[in-house]
């Protein structure tokens, strides 16, 4: 994820329920964190590319 933000500057949170993230657990960024992770990763996703926009 870091390295995909390096390169591109923001990332789609959809890009999380794909491979190559779900290689590491087949329901993606869920299986990783959980839930409540995975909904924090998203809303840090969204407001960094909110700051991109501005």
């Amino acid at each position: 994820m870091v390295s995909y933000l390096t390169q591109n500057g923001t990332m789609d949170p959809g890009l999380l329920y794909e491979p190559p993230f779900t290689d590491i657990h087949n329901e993606g960024l869920d299986g990783v964190f959980g839930d409540a992770g995975a909904t924090k990763i998203i809303h840090l996703l969204q407001d960094i590319e909110q700051r991109a926009a501005a």
